[in-house]
Protein backbone atom coordinates (compact mmCIF):
# COMPACT_ATOMS: atom_id res chain seq x y z
CA UNK A 1 0.00 0.00 0.00
CA UNK A 2 1.21 3.54 -0.99
CA UNK A 3 2.06 6.02 2.00
CA UNK A 4 -0.41 8.76 1.20
CA UNK A 5 0.69 11.40 3.76
CA UNK A 6 -0.32 14.91 3.49
CA UNK A 7 1.95 17.89 5.23
CA UNK A 8 0.26 20.26 6.87
CA UNK A 9 1.15 22.97 4.59
CA UNK A 10 -0.12 20.37 1.63
CA UNK A 11 -3.71 19.90 3.78
CA UNK A 12 -4.13 24.08 4.40
CA UNK A 13 -3.62 24.61 0.85
CA UNK A 14 -5.82 22.24 -0.26
CA UNK A 15 -8.38 23.65 2.00
CA UNK A 16 -8.18 26.75 0.98
CA UNK A 17 -8.37 25.65 -2.70
CA UNK A 18 -12.12 23.51 -1.94
CA UNK A 19 -12.58 26.82 -0.67
CA UNK A 20 -12.32 28.92 -2.88
CA UNK A 21 -13.21 26.26 -5.90
CA UNK A 22 -16.26 25.52 -4.22
CA UNK A 23 -17.26 29.89 -4.18
CA UNK A 24 -15.78 30.09 -7.88
CA UNK A 25 -18.11 26.95 -9.22
CA UNK A 26 -21.12 29.14 -7.26
CA UNK A 27 -22.45 25.81 -4.73
CA UNK A 28 -22.21 27.95 -1.88
CA UNK A 29 -24.69 30.91 -1.03
CA UNK A 30 -22.85 32.26 1.72
CA UNK A 31 -19.97 35.25 1.63
CA UNK A 32 -19.38 35.57 -1.81
CA UNK A 33 -15.79 36.12 -3.21
CA UNK A 34 -14.80 39.13 -4.83
CA UNK A 35 -12.98 38.32 -8.48
CA UNK A 36 -10.79 35.00 -8.09
CA UNK A 37 -9.75 35.47 -4.39
CA UNK A 38 -10.02 34.06 -1.43
CA UNK A 39 -10.39 37.04 1.82
CA UNK A 40 -9.54 35.12 4.82
CA UNK A 41 -9.13 36.60 8.35
CA UNK A 42 -7.18 34.86 11.63
CA UNK A 43 -7.98 35.01 15.13
CA UNK A 44 -5.52 33.75 17.38
CA UNK A 45 -2.58 34.47 15.42
CA UNK A 46 0.43 32.88 17.78
CA UNK A 47 1.80 29.71 18.19
CA UNK A 48 -0.52 27.24 16.74
CA UNK A 49 -2.44 30.44 14.95
CA UNK A 50 0.84 31.40 13.80
CA UNK A 51 1.31 28.27 11.96
CA UNK A 52 -2.12 28.24 10.84
CA UNK A 53 -1.31 31.69 9.16
CA UNK A 54 1.36 30.79 7.63
CA UNK A 55 -0.07 27.52 5.90
CA UNK A 56 -3.37 29.23 4.64
CA UNK A 57 -2.05 32.59 3.21
CA UNK A 58 0.51 30.15 1.61
CA UNK A 59 -2.35 29.57 -1.25
CA UNK A 60 -1.73 31.71 -3.91
CA UNK A 61 -5.45 33.09 -3.90
CA UNK A 62 -5.88 33.84 -0.52
CA UNK A 63 -5.72 37.48 0.81
CA UNK A 64 -5.26 38.02 4.67
CA UNK A 65 -7.91 40.96 5.36
CA UNK A 66 -7.98 40.73 9.35
CA UNK A 67 -5.98 40.14 12.45
CA UNK A 68 -7.11 39.38 15.36
CA UNK A 69 -5.62 38.07 18.49
CA UNK A 70 -5.57 39.66 22.50
CA UNK A 71 -1.88 39.85 22.80
CA UNK A 72 -0.68 42.51 21.34
CA UNK A 73 2.78 40.81 20.56
CA UNK A 74 1.72 37.77 18.48
CA UNK A 75 -0.92 40.37 16.56
CA UNK A 76 2.32 42.69 15.90
CA UNK A 77 4.17 39.59 14.68
CA UNK A 78 1.49 38.55 12.16
CA UNK A 79 0.99 42.23 11.12
CA UNK A 80 4.29 42.14 10.21
CA UNK A 81 4.26 39.13 7.69
CA UNK A 82 0.89 40.56 6.39
CA UNK A 83 1.00 44.51 6.83
CA UNK A 84 -2.42 44.73 4.70
CA UNK A 85 -4.51 42.74 7.47
CA UNK A 86 -6.02 45.08 9.79
CA UNK A 87 -5.22 44.33 13.17
CA UNK A 88 -8.15 43.74 16.51
CA UNK A 89 -7.94 42.37 19.83
CA UNK A 90 -11.45 41.52 19.87
CA UNK A 91 -12.85 39.33 16.63
CA UNK A 92 -16.59 40.86 17.56
CA UNK A 93 -15.48 44.47 16.86
CA UNK A 94 -13.25 42.60 13.48
CA UNK A 95 -16.73 41.20 11.90
CA UNK A 96 -18.90 44.37 12.93
CA UNK A 97 -15.92 46.52 11.49
CA UNK A 98 -14.98 44.39 8.15
CA UNK A 99 -18.00 41.40 8.01
CA UNK A 100 -18.64 42.25 4.48
CA UNK A 101 -14.42 42.04 3.62
CA UNK A 102 -14.22 38.54 5.02
CA UNK A 103 -14.84 35.22 3.03
CA UNK A 104 -13.50 33.08 5.24
CA UNK A 105 -12.44 32.91 9.23
CA UNK A 106 -9.23 30.80 11.02
CA UNK A 107 -9.88 30.20 14.61
CA UNK A 108 -6.74 29.14 16.54
CA UNK A 109 -7.29 30.58 19.68
CA UNK A 110 -7.18 29.29 23.35
CA UNK A 111 -9.87 26.18 23.66
CA UNK A 112 -12.79 28.40 25.35
CA UNK A 113 -13.35 30.55 22.60
CA UNK A 114 -12.92 27.95 19.94
CA UNK A 115 -17.16 27.77 19.68
CA UNK A 116 -17.79 31.42 20.48
CA UNK A 117 -15.54 32.50 17.87
CA UNK A 118 -16.28 30.16 15.74
CA UNK A 119 -20.31 30.73 15.73
CA UNK A 120 -19.97 34.38 15.56
CA UNK A 121 -17.91 34.19 12.25
CA UNK A 122 -20.48 31.35 10.82
CA UNK A 123 -23.66 34.09 12.27
CA UNK A 124 -21.94 36.43 9.72
CA UNK A 125 -22.24 33.64 7.07
CA UNK A 126 -18.42 33.21 6.75
CA UNK A 127 -16.58 29.84 6.01
CA UNK A 128 -14.91 28.97 9.10
CA UNK A 129 -11.53 26.39 9.63
CA UNK A 130 -11.38 26.16 13.71
CA UNK A 131 -8.41 23.97 15.74
CA UNK A 132 -9.30 20.97 18.00
CA UNK A 133 -11.18 21.26 20.43
CA UNK A 134 -14.12 22.40 18.54
CA UNK A 135 -16.41 22.88 21.41
CA UNK A 136 -16.56 21.48 25.43
CA UNK A 137 -20.09 20.10 24.82
CA UNK A 138 -22.46 18.50 22.13
CA UNK A 139 -24.70 20.83 22.24
CA UNK A 140 -22.27 23.69 21.06
CA UNK A 141 -21.25 21.35 18.51
CA UNK A 142 -24.88 20.65 17.56
CA UNK A 143 -25.57 24.45 17.04
CA UNK A 144 -22.31 25.02 15.09
CA UNK A 145 -23.45 22.19 12.64
CA UNK A 146 -26.77 23.64 12.35
CA UNK A 147 -25.41 26.75 11.47
CA UNK A 148 -23.49 25.62 9.02
CA UNK A 149 -26.03 23.68 7.46
CA UNK A 150 -28.48 26.54 7.24
CA UNK A 151 -25.93 28.61 5.57
CA UNK A 152 -23.98 26.64 3.26
CA UNK A 153 -21.02 27.00 5.02
CA UNK A 154 -17.85 25.46 4.35
CA UNK A 155 -16.39 23.95 7.84
CA UNK A 156 -13.14 22.24 8.86
CA UNK A 157 -12.08 21.31 12.83
CA UNK A 158 -8.04 20.91 12.47
CA UNK A 159 -6.82 17.90 13.48
CA UNK A 160 -3.28 17.64 12.48
CA UNK A 161 -1.70 14.12 11.85
CA UNK A 162 -4.55 12.73 14.15
CA UNK A 163 -6.33 12.04 10.72
CA UNK A 164 -3.33 10.72 8.69
CA UNK A 165 -3.87 6.74 7.76
CA UNK A 166 -0.83 6.02 10.19
CA UNK A 167 -3.49 7.20 12.98
CA UNK A 168 -6.42 5.57 11.45
CA UNK A 169 -5.14 2.36 11.36
CA UNK A 170 -3.97 2.32 14.57
CA UNK A 171 -7.00 3.62 16.24
CA UNK A 172 -8.73 0.39 14.17
CA UNK A 173 -6.35 -1.84 15.35
CA UNK A 174 -6.99 -0.94 18.96
CA UNK A 175 -10.86 -0.66 18.51
CA UNK A 176 -10.80 -4.22 17.28
CA UNK A 177 -8.20 -6.16 19.25
CA UNK A 178 -9.62 -9.19 20.42
CA UNK A 179 -13.18 -8.30 19.14
CA UNK A 180 -13.33 -7.97 15.10
CA UNK A 181 -12.75 -11.42 13.26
Amino acid sequence: MKNQSTTRRDFFSQTASAIAAAHLAGGLAAAPITADRLRLASIGVGGMGGADLGSLSSHAKVDVVALCDVDANNLAAAAKRHPNAKGYSDFRKMFAEMAGQIDAVSVSTPDHTHAPAAMTAMNYGKHVYCQKPLTHDVYESRQLRMVSESKKLVTQMGTQIHSASAYRTAVKLISCSGICG
